[in-house]
């Protein structure tokens, strides 16, 4: 997988608002929520791979802190410089900066707060995923914390075995993604210098309904699969159970 073709990607999707980073909205709003749950007032975050912008603006429209925004796309972070001069009442400051997390030169920065939002599903290997979240390790301040929100290939593995009990499609993981390995992290957790110490599987009901009872409701019906169903709306507001969340947090500190 080259680089240049998620790149090129990306800079397409550059002008799709919500949907810049996911088609499914409700998700992306689950994300930013549950985001938002860990932060504080008075710190200084840095988001790696922030795209168009949107969850850097969501939190500083709650939150009164200095936020440090990049991605390696140009015209992402065009569109995120748009969207924020439009913005006349945020409690907080964003700087967003085009720079590629494989290369992040902020070791004159320290942050109280990292946060990646399915950025490190870009990179081509678990070990290039290993070693970019030792580099953030280095720009964390002592008990800063780093709210890596990514897709889990364990998820999409549960999801897709309650799939197959319907006769479903297996759902197949993006081309230009490459989820976390659970099984290879857990194995290899004593090579990362961070401390887990909570894994928040946030979205698990929601997949659970939307990606097998929805998704087989509508098939049934052989009608198109949408986000915004009915289904899909309640499970937004139901409590998690289970382990069926492809899009987890991973929380980890210094």
């Amino acid at each position: 997988m080259k680089m240049e073709d998620r790149l090129k990607f990306w800079n397409n999707r550059a002008n799709l608002g919500f949907k810049a980073g996911s088609n499914d909205e409700i998700l992306k709003d689950l994300e930013i929520i549950e985001i938002k749950k860990y932060l504080k007032h008075g710190t200084k975050i840095l988001e790696i791979g922030c795209g168009n912008g949107i969850t850097a603006i969501e939190i500083a429209r709650s939150y009164d802190v200095d936020l440090l925004s990049v991605d390696y796309s140009p015209k992402m972070i065009e569109h995120a410089n748009k969207l924020l001069e439009k913005e006349t009442n945020l409690k907080g400051r964003i700087k967003f900066q085009v720079l590629d997390i494989r290369e992040l030169n902020l070791k004159d920065q320290t942050f109280d707060f990292i946060i990646s939002e399915r950025v490190l599903i870009n990179l081509d290997s678990f070990e290039e995923q290993l070693f970019t979240i030792n580099n953030l390790y280095d720009i964390l301040k002592t008990e800063g914390t780093f709210l890596m929100c990514e897709s889990s290939k364990r998820g999409l593995e549960n999801i897709n075995k309650e799939r197959k009990k319907f006769n479903l499609e297996e759902v197949k993981m993006p081309w230009h993604n490459n989820y976390i390995d659970d099984e290879k992290l857990e194995s290899e957790i004593d090579k990362i210098k961070f401390t887990l110490e909570e894994i928040n599987h946030f979205s698990s009901t929601y997949y659970l309904l939307s990606r097998v009872i929805n998704a087989h409701n509508l098939v049934s019906e052989n009608k198109e699969i949408s986000y915004n169903s009915t289904i899909n709306k309640m499970a937004y507001k139901l409590r998690n159970l289970g382990e069926f969340s492809q899009t987890k947090i991973w929380k980890w500190v210094k």
